[in-house]
């Protein structure tokens, strides 16, 4: 039953932004202690401490998807808007989605 809970998790993939990514003076994101320009997905979790992974509580401010340091894709945001605000991983259909092309926006929805 328990493997089955672990499974059942929709917990976000990818890497941690804080942990893992930063942004450059150029305004690209790459790999941290790195000159590589990150490509795939990320996450700004609220903290790491507050994923609990047995409970499926997945708080992030945002998720989304980069390719040559630039977003790239479908990220989600909270509804309000707010950058201080988060959302649950597992809810993020009912968030604002915007799609973005080689870091321009290109769609976005409420």
């Amino acid at each position: 039953m328990l493997i089955f809970l672990l499974s059942a998790c929709d917990s976000p993939e990818g890497v941690n932004y804080e942990r893992d990514l930063y942004r450059g003076g150029d305004g690209l994101v790459y790999l941290k202690n790195s000159e590589v320009l990150f490509t795939g997905r990320a996450y700004m979790a609220v903290c790491e401490e507050c994923n609990e992974s047995l409970l499926g509580s997945w708080p992030v401010h945002y998720v989304g998807h980069y390719k040559d340091g630039r977003m790239h894709g479908e990220f989600w945001f909270p509804k309000s808007g707010r950058s201080d605000d988060f959302f649950e991983y597992s809810d993020r259909a009912n968030q604002r989605k915007v799609v973005y092309l080689n870091g321009e926006v290109v769609e976005r929805y409420p």
